[in-house]
């Protein structure tokens, strides 16, 4: 219907049709498999159970917070599905360098491909700066 211009009364498929896939590794078992160089360790922070969930981008804030932005939609958004991409807020309240507090910062979003936090800052926008004299264009 929607490719005759007619508007559709039926909801869209919230998935595609089943494909075989290779098992999907823990954290556990995943980090197993990383080549480490000497002197260097791998400590994972948060994992799914934390609700992470296709990520696509982290920032770090300067109180040790990690956001991820989170995009189950990803990689393609269903017609007439609302968005459900969110942003997490991860925090290791504990200080035993894993995360142990989960809050949804933002959600409702779509295809959420970054975020740039900063914490005590509000954030402006303001007018360009009026050009040097000497910089300034001519009237044509």
């Amino acid at each position: 219907a929607l490719a005759r211009g007619e508007p559709s009364t039926a909801p869209a498929p919230q998935a595609g049709p089943v494909v075989s896939t290779e098992k999907v590794m823990s954290a556990t078992e995943e980090q197993a498999t990383f080549k480490v160089a000497a002197g260097f360790e791998v400590n994972l922070f948060a994992d799914e159970n934390l609700g992470v969930a296709k990520p696509t981008q982290m920032s770090w804030d300067a109180k040790g917070r990690l956001y991820v932005c989170c995009s189950p939609t990803y990689p393609q958004a269903v017609p007439g599905v609302k968005p459900r991409d969110y942003i997490l807020r991860l925090e290791d309240t504990d200080g035993d360098g894993k995360a142990d507090k989960a809050v949804r910062f933002a959600e409702g979003l779509t295809m959420s491909e970054g975020c740039e936090i900063k914490v005590h800052t509000t954030p402006t926008i303001a007018p360009p700066a009026e050009p040097e004299p000497e910089l300034a264009a001519a009237p044509i």
